[in-house]
């Protein structure tokens, strides 16, 4: 008879590093969400596409909102108070800087 072949193969990963760099991440976005929702200036971040992606209490209390959660998913043609050149957006198209203010390419 022959013998049974016995034995493991393993691998080990170490992922501390991976572990360290994304709970630094996670405090260093707690502390920049904590100061921009302490700001008494207004702020709107809006994505590529014009949507409200974050907002702090300040902008809405500016734009006579109840709260920033109000301006999320709103687009910012939709915010007629707001001057969307600012943004990049004309008539719901992202325009580049220089087209924007007549600026050479």
């Amino acid at each position: 008879m022959g013998r049974a072949a016995r034995g493991a193969l393993c691998s080990v990963d170490d992922v501390t590093t991976l572990a360290l760099t994304r709970d630094a991440l996670t405090v260093s976005e707690s502390h920049q969400r904590a100061i921009i929702a302490t700001l008494a200036e207004g702020v709107i971040v809006v994505d590529a596409f014009g949507a409200c992606t974050e907002s702090n209490p300040a902008a809405a209390r500016i734009l006579g909102l109840d709260g920033p959660e109000q301006l999320i998913g709103l687009h910012a043609d939709l915010m007629p108070m707001v001057d969307n050149r600012l943004f990049g957006f004309q008539g719901g198209v992202r325009v580049s800087r220089s087209a924007q203010f007549g600026l050479p390419a």
